[in-house]
């Protein structure tokens, strides 16, 4: 999945640094944006609890505005202390989404979207307790998501895109099993 995440990256890498870009065509519409953001992820170690974390990825959008094909590719790192459990819990997780969205334009330069589909996230901790390091890698963990969306195009050339998205899991003791993840994200039209 790693290998694939990097593969997806660099290539979308040589056509612009952290730029996206849309292609129209009479096929429909190709957009791709990077994503950035926080997330309120849900933790497992040492006890279950809500943290905040940056994410990164891109997003693939195929279609026509009001119903497009979306995938998506995340990844998030994060290192969080426990002094009194002499515990330091490192987590690296990969996330990959796909769903649909639809785009309705409010103004000329304004639409609001909706997405939703599934979400697989493969996550490996690395634990070091007392001195003694140990590697957890639990299985992939599917769920669906929904979330809405704002994007402001400047020029018809340049959008700006700032979203909420709502994970739906099955840790329903941390945070009534919804993980929620705002992002921000841009496109330049070519």
């Amino acid at each position: 999945m790693r290998a694939l995440l990097f593969s997806i990256l660099f290539l979308f890498s040589i056509s612009g640094f952290a730029a996206s870009f849309s292609l129209d065509s009479a096929s429909g519409l190709v957009r791709v944006e990077p994503v950035f953001g926080y997330e309120m992820a849900q933790k497992i170690y040492p006890t279950p609890h809500v943290s905040s974390r940056f994410f990164y990825g891109l997003r693939l959008r195929v279609g026509q505005p009001i119903l497009a094909v979306e995938a998506e590719v995340q990844q998030a790192r994060e290192t969080e202390n426990f002094p009194a459990e002499s515990m330091e819990v490192k987590e690296e997780s990969t996330t990959g989404r796909l769903g649909l969205s639809s785009t309705i334009a409010l103004a000329p330069f304004v639409a609001f979207y909706l997405r939703a589909g599934g979400q697989a996230k493969k996550s490996k901790y690395t634990i070091t307790e007392d001195g003694v390091t140990e590697t957890k890698e639990p299985a992939v963990k599917i769920f669906p998501y929904a979330g809405s969306g704002l994007t402001v195009s400047i020029l018809k050339i340049f959008s700006l895109n700032a979203g909420i998205t709502a994970v739906f899991t099955d840790q329903k003791q941390v945070n009534n099993g919804v993980e929620y993840q705002g992002s921000l994200g841009w496109s330049f039209r070519i």
